[in-house]
This record gives structure tokens, C-alpha cells and sequence, in this order.
């Protein structure tokens, strides 16, 4: 398995007793959120990015487009910070 470090960090705001705003800095964490922390919306995007963050940890994709993919779900579920 592959972590999928990313050149560049996204920020995410999941509000709660965790502090709020959270950097994700490579697929496996990504990964972690997805399953167990996203929002209640689970959206086509958020779909979208488990699949390619499973497909980044068993090898098969680029860590950054994991990276794309994220993004685009966290902006789907109104928690993108930057």
C-alpha cells in the first residue's frame, strides 16, 4: 500500500471537537476522512474521490489526481478552505 504524498496540502473545515480546519497531506489520510469523518453529503464527487484514492493506495493512480479528486469533493460538501 502507498501513502500517495501530495505536493501540496488541502485544507478542509470539519468543524467539530477536532479544531475545525484540517490539513490533508497525502491519499492514505484523504482516504481516512472520506470513510470515516466526510459530512453528511455524500455526493457523485465524494464517490469519485474514495474511488481514486483506492486506486492511488493499491498502486494503480497518481497521488495528485487523488489530490484533484479530493478537492472537487470537498467543494461538493462546502468544506474546502483554500
Amino acid at each position: 500500500m502507498q501513502i500517495g504524498p501530495w505536493k501540496k496540502p488541502v485544507r478542509i473545515w470539519l468543524g467539530g471537537t477536532l479544531g475545525g480546519a484540517e490539513s490533508v497531506e497525502n491519499t492514505l489520510r484523504a482516504t481516512g476522512i472520506l470513510v470515516h469523518r466526510w459530512p453528511f453529503v455524500r455526493g457523485p464527487e465524494h464517490a469519485r474521490a474514495c474511488d481514486m484514492c483506492f486506486d492511488v493506495l493499491s498502486g494503480e493512480a497518481d497521488p495528485e489526481d487523488a489530490r484533484a479528486a479530493f478537492v472537487e469533493a470537498a467543494a461538493e460538501a462546502s468544506i474546502l478552505v483554500d
